[in-house]
């Protein structure tokens, strides 16, 4: 599955570039910036990727209700992260309205890649236990609260609508989030 946008930290260079942030402390609003980007290309690619298996969004909304219908399109695109996720959170919010279930989702998400981050910086110089990284991610969370809610407002919109790239209008760029990484050593500490 190398090719498919992963909800593997491991795996995934746009979830770890809100790490790096995460573990050098960086403000709950410059983490959620990370994070949304992550949010944004991460389904704007995993829905190409549904796209080129023959699974839309639209299908599986259709499906949401229906295990083995579900369980088709998850097989159908391979086993995809974002596509099981979906097939998972549907199976918890049976009965939820299309933007309910959306905005579910795409938290589900986010606490997917929370838990990793979490085991992945504690301890570490900024986040010595748990306790401390939780109440920084609530604050994370307050800040990406609307944009959860406006992806899955498009999406149950629209189902074909695609998360547009975060960052290029605001001035953000790859070559930025490479710079910030710099400061880490291969390690993951940040360097002196």
């Amino acid at each position: 599955m190398a090719e498919n946008e992963s909800l593997d930290l491991a795996d995934s260079r746009r979830w770890q570039l809100a790490c790096h942030a995460i573990r050098q402390g960086k403000s709950s609003r410059e983490v959620a910036s990370r994070v949304v980007r992550g949010i944004y290309s991460g389904l704007r690619a995993a829905f190409k990727e549904f796209a080129k298996k023959g699974v839309t969004v639209k299908d599986m909304l259709a499906a949401r209700d229906d295990a083995h219908g579900m369980h088709g399109l998850v097989k159908k695109t391979r086993g995809h992260d974002y596509a099981q996720l979906f097939a998972e959170t549907a199976l918890a919010e049976k009965g939820a309205s299309d933007d309910a279930f959306l905005e579910n989702y795409v938290w589900a998400i986010c606490e997917k890649m929370f838990d990793q981050v979490a085991r992945e910086v504690v301890p570490c110089e900024n986040w010595d236990n748990f306790p401390d990284l939780n109440r920084h991610f609530n604050e994370v969370r307050e800040e990406i609260a609307r944009d959860v809610r406006r992806i899955a407002d498009n999406l149950a919109k629209d189902p074909d609508w695609l998360p547009k790239r975060q960052g290029a209008k605001s001035g953000g760029s790859k070559v930025d989030d490479t710079l910030a990484m710099l400061d880490e050593s291969l390690l993951g500490v940040p360097s002196k």
